[in-house]
């Protein structure tokens, strides 16, 4: 309370109308404090939408202040710049090392187009946005606990819906109708976010795409989401299949150098949200590459395979890396090729991108074969060794093996 009373008197009245808030600095601050261990669930509360990624329009906005905060070197734990673009925030709240859900609670006034920003980060999320009609507080704290209740599974009839009076509940739940195009926005820049939360106040949101239900107990029991384990993590099991391999065979190994810079300047990022730093890669977006075969993350794995450092003795290793605790820097053999390691190497490879990340078998053979693709020599003979094995041990349709070779080319 001292510390908030604090705050409170160091506030200063700047003289403008904000007409919005500085709400991108909340998934950082909270991916600040957040435990690895856990999936934390978040209560957000707005009553209007985030500052766009796309224009600043001057002092008329808080815009610059937000983003100078966003992009400040080390702000919020290094957690400052992933979430400057709303796509990229919901990246890292759902899929970073530090996971959670996003519950939203919209206050009465925010309008539509406004409140399909959070409806985006809840869905994303794998939580909800709920929008109370009213702005007294006592029906905010009625709807919070209503949705932590859910959450957690207790059978309680919701305290802001009165009994039989289903026109009489405190708020309502919104959700999108049709998701198809989630999968393929990259940022905010991106043409498909426009369906779901246009970045410009010219576009008029599609209303098909979004739809009000009234916050009952069957609404709440079929949309609001429940507790889940967090997704699995494979670190250990990872880290015992490298240290498997005897000191003999640990060379040639490959591994990312993180002392190695190849994004844009700072100042750049705002116009290509897809600019991040290697490691801010998610392990969703890495599945994906065996789930849809997702262009943007196809492009971004083809980056980083042209990026990644392969030595082939002891001798060669920078003393920078060499000093480096594994569990900073993964160097992954490539004799995990070999059938006496179960061919591992390209089921375990992202482990260097995003640790704790492996493959199936079959997801795997797709960053094989994009790396013959694109022609990186050094991975070639693991490539073919991969695809070979593959092709050969599994009988596919040739509908299959066609679609993959469509894909090889695209």
């Amino acid at each position: 309370m001292p510390s908030n009373v604090a705050f409170a008197k160091r506030l200063r009245a700047n003289r403008k109308h904000e007409s919005q808030s500085a709400i991108k600095t909340a998934p950082p601050k909270a991916c600040e404090v957040m435990h690895s261990n856990a999936k934390t669930l978040i209560f957000l509360y707005a009553d209007t939408r985030p500052i766009p990624n796309v224009y600043y329009p001057g002092d008329f906005y808080s815009g610059p202040m937000e983003k100078a905060a966003l992009l400040a070197s080390g702000s919020y734990s290094r957690y400052g710049f992933t979430c400057i673009d709303w796509v990229s925030a919901y990246n890292t709240l759902r899929d970073g090392p530090k996971q959670a859900q996003v519950l939203t609670i919209l206050h009465g006034f925010v309008g539509e187009v406004d409140a399909s920003w959070y409806i985006y980060l809840s869905t994303r999320t794998d939580g909800a946005c709920v929008q109370v009609k009213s702005g007294l507080k006592g029906d905010i704290a009625k709807v919070t606990v209503d949705l932590l209740l859910t959450w957690m599974g207790v059978e309680k009839d919701p305290s802001s819906i009165k009994e039989g009076q289903e026109e009489g509940s405190l708020a309502e739940l919104l959700r999108y109708i049709s998701v198809t195009e989630f999968e393929s926005i990259e940022n905010e820049q991106d043409e498909s976010t426009l369906p779901y939360f246009p970045t410009t106040m010219r576009i008029e949101l599609d209303r098909n795409k979004n739809s009000e239900v009234k916050l009952t107990t069957d609404a709440m029991k079929e949309y609001v989401p429940r507790k889940t384990a967090p997704m699995p993590d494979f670190t250990e099991e990872i880290t015992s299949i490298i240290n498997s391999v005897p000191d003999t065979e640990m060379y040639p190994c490959i591994f990312l150098d993180p002392t190695l810079d190849f994004s844009y300047k700072w100042h750049d990022y705002t116009y290509d949200g897809s600019n991040r730093p290697i490691s801010y890669m998610t392990r969703s977006e890495l599945l994906q590459i065996g789930r849809s075969c997702n262009p943007g993350v196809l492009r971004r794995f083809g980056a980083i395979l042209t990026r990644f450092t392969i030595i082939s003795s002891a001798r060669e290793m920078p003393d920078h890396i060499s000093s480096t605790d594994a569990n900073h820097v993964a160097k992954i053999p490539l004799v995990l090729i070999k059938e006496k390691y179960n061919r591992q190497f390209w089921k375990v490879l992202l482990h260097t991108i995003e640790p704790g990340t492996k493959l199936p078998a079959r997801s795997a053979a797709l960053p094989a074969a994009l790396s013959l693709r694109m022609g990186i020599v050094p991975l070639m003979k693991v490539a073919e060794h991969c695809l070979t094995v593959w092709l050969l041990s599994n009988v596919w349709s040739s509908i299959l093996v066609l679609n993959f070779k469509l894909e090889l080319r695209a």
